[in-house]
């Protein structure tokens, strides 16, 4: 299978639009296009009947005029029912597909070619049989349109090796008649309607892990603008309600890619402005050159709204086009979401990241584990989450599926005792009135009267504490991995040991650690479960949570996101997602290290994994 490839389709859009030409299309890519699918129509505005006998010709009909309209600035409105059943149906068919359906030929006319983002490795074509003379067509009109972005070394911009066009191959397969189900009203020119671009259009979103609903809108968007196209990017507090909203990409991501989608699939030259927007409305009701707001049919009324904002600014009222005429896509997957998304959203693409491995995860030489030629290699992961947001019962649930838990609080306490290196540092700065007269324990709550009331007390309390924990939870692994390998027991390559700590992060544990897995639930949720659990009010919850670090912060540095905020049979679900995928990378692991045994002797080295 090719990393990417162009499909021409010569089939005019009226009949593409009908019956199960599109699944039938993707059935064919599906077998030679593995990562990314370019989609070029060519039939548009031309006849909708093409004679594909003896005296056809590709050349023809690829330098026809059946992309171009006959009026400047308008386009088929067939085009549009397309763009939504095709994306819906890669959705269906070909979720793993990254599809982009190019508009730059379609209403408006070009000289220059088309830059694509990523190479063209192979040319997919809907034409009954191929010939030597077809393909060199083909691969010399794919040259001439479209521009790989390649270097003089024959690479790509990313890095990418190309093919050279010669070399390109060219598959075909044919649309039958009852594939397309076209009937006499489609078969001539002019019997659909045409669409008025206008010049300047905007539209708004979030535009989180770009899917097929957003490239409905955006490629809708890009059909109706002529000259201009201005998105509001939504960001802070237009973010605060949504779900999972701690896995939404970063700014800047979701701007490049959208800028990279939209300048790869619109003619080149068209203005393309794209701003952060805190509010509802953004650029929407401040410029005076907008004509058109696209919405889908749930936000239509706030196409409305941004009608009212203009008219008390005496600004132009906006024509609202609502995409996909008002329905949604569907969204396959949706019987596993545990909330109501019946269509393809970005809170649902958050959600299929939780459980999975979203950096890699360390290679450690693990030098304080005793070392040995049996086969038990320890995994290392860090469990870290919020106050209330089910960290323990997540550690619980992975002691249940083989994993040894390492309490880092238990050990914390263990680090007060008398005779402990931690205890004489902490009584020798302190003093001894925070000592009990009984038993000579550190009395906590004398401490705590101390430390919290001074940083720079409580930072040096940390300063000891923190890495006595850490010795003794390095001690603790140790001890089991000799009792492990006093057993014999082969059984089980890999033993997995979970540091559950929820100040793994700030206390610098991560770093022997092979994976960082964080629980988070959402500020709001955490508070009603602290006021429920001890009993305090709402404001004393509050300020427990701000006296932590943010969700945010613990994701940016976390290998694995789980959320306990649902029932818990998703959270049991969502674990047992996360062991498995952790079992494929162990078991990669471990053919890996075999590998190298059989290679060398391992001797006396510490465990690397």
């Amino acid at each position: 299978m090719h990393p990417s490839g162009l499909l021409i389709l010569t089939t005019h859009i009226s009949s593409l639009c009908k019956g199960d030409a599109v699944a039938r299309i993707l059935t064919n890519v599906g077998k030679f296009v593995k990562s990314t699918l370019y989609v070029h129509l060519i039939n548009v505005h031309g006849s909708t009947s093409i004679n594909k006998d003896s005296s056809f010709t590709v050349s023809n009909l690829l330098h026809s005029t059946g992309s171009r309209p006959l009026t400047p600035h308008t386009f088929n409105a067939d085009v549009l029912p397309f763009v939504t059943k095709f994306y819906s149906q890669c959705a269906l068919h070909c979720g793993h597909l990254d599809v982009n359906v190019l508009l730059h030929n379609i209403g408006e006319s070009s000289s220059h070619p088309q830059p694509l983002p990523k190479p063209i490795n192979c040319i997919l074509v809907d034409l009954p049989k191929s010939s030597d003379e077809v393909e060199d067509t083909l691969r010399t009109y794919v040259d001439s349109t479209y521009s790989n972005r390649k270097d003089e070394a024959g690479a790509t911009s990313q890095g990418t090796s190309v093919d050279p066009v010669e070399k390109m191959p060219v598959y075909t397969f044919n649309l039958t008649d009852s594939d397309v189900k076209c009937d006499k009203s489609d078969e001539n020119v002019g019997k659909t309607s045409t669409i008025i671009k206008r010049e300047a259009v905007v539209l708004g979103g979030t535009f989180d892990h770009l899917h097929s609903g957003h490239k409905v809108l955006l490629s809708e968007a890009i059909l109706m603008a002529s000259r201009k196209i201005v998105i509001g990017l939504s960001d802070g507090p237009l973010l605060a309600r949504k779900t999972l909203k701690d896995l939404i990409q970063p700014i800047s991501l979701r701007k490049r890619l959208l800028e990279e989608f939209i300048l790869s699939v619109a003619r080149p030259g068209i203005e393309l402005i794209i701003e952060s927007i805190n509010d509802p409305y953004g650029p929407s009701i401040v410029d005076p050159d907008l004509q058109m707001i696209v919405v889908s049919g749930e936000t239509e009324k706030g196409g409305h709204m941004v009608n009212d904002k203009r008219r008390e600014r005496e600004l132009s009222i906006l024509d609202v086009h609502i995409i996909g005429q008002g329905t949604l896509l569907e969204d396959s997957t949706s019987d596993t979401i545990p909330f109501e998304e019946n269509k393809a959203s970005s809170s649902s693409a958050r959600f299929r990241l939780l459980g999975t491995l979203l950096k890699p995860s360390k290679d450690l030489s693990l030098d304080f584990i005793p070392t040995s030629k049996m086969p038990i290699i320890p995994y290392i992961i860090g469990l870290t989450g919020g106050i209330a947001a089910g960290k323990s019962s997540v550690a619980k649930r992975m002691e249940e599926m083989g994993a040894i838990i390492i309490d880092c609080d238990k050990l914390g306490h263990k680090s007060y005792i008398p005779g402990s290196n931690a205890y004489t540092a902490i009584v020798e700065h302190f003093g001894k009135n925070i000592v009990s007269d009984i038993d000579n324990v550190i009395d906590r709550r004398k401490l705590g009267a101390k430390v919290f009331a001074d940083k720079s007390q409580l930072n040096f309390l940390n300063s000891v504490v923190w890495p006595e924990i850490e010795r003794l939870c390095k001690q603790e692994i140790s001890n089991h991995m000799q009792e492990l390998i006093s057993a014999k027991d082969v059984s089980k390559p890999v033993q997995v040991f979970v540091l559950d700590a929820a100040i793994l992060l700030e206390a610098g544990w991560d770093g022997f650690v092979h994976e960082v897995w964080a629980v988070n639930v959402p500020v709001e949720e955490a508070i009603q479960r602290i006021i429920e659990r001890n009993n305090i009010s709402e404001e004393d919850a509050r300020k427990r949570i701000n006296s932590q670090s943010t969700n945010e912060w613990r994701t940016e540095r976390a290998n694995v996101v789980l959320s306990t905020l649902w029932d818990p049979a998703v959270t049991q679900k969502l674990i047992e997602k996360s062991w498995d995928l952790l079992g494929q990378r162990l078991n990669k692991r471990t053919s890996k290290a075999n590998l190298c045994n059989m290679a060398s002797s391992v001797g006396d080295k510490s465990h690397k994994l």
